[in-house]
């Protein structure tokens, strides 16, 4: 299922780095690292996402939800 979701949301074509030209001082860092047949490769973000972001984000949180966990 999570690599149903990964192939989604486009991981493999996400940028390296997302950011926003804003200064934020308390927002959402994130990051993501795979492996595949070019290699390993990161992308990451601060209080900036790719447009795919939400599809894996609300899966995330579902799964976190389903164990009873807090998601936010």
């Amino acid at each position: 299922m999570l690599e149903q979701r990964l192939t989604q949301a486009k991981v493999t074509d996400w940028k390296p780095i997302y950011e926003t030209e804003w200064l934020i001082l308390d927002g959402t860092d994130w990051e993501i690292s795979w492996s595949g047949p070019g290699g390993d490769r990161v992308s990451h973000g601060s209080n900036a996402f790719p447009e795919e972001w939400e599809v894996l984000r609300d899966w995330l949180y579902g799964q976190c939800t389903e164990r009873g966990e807090e998601t936010r």
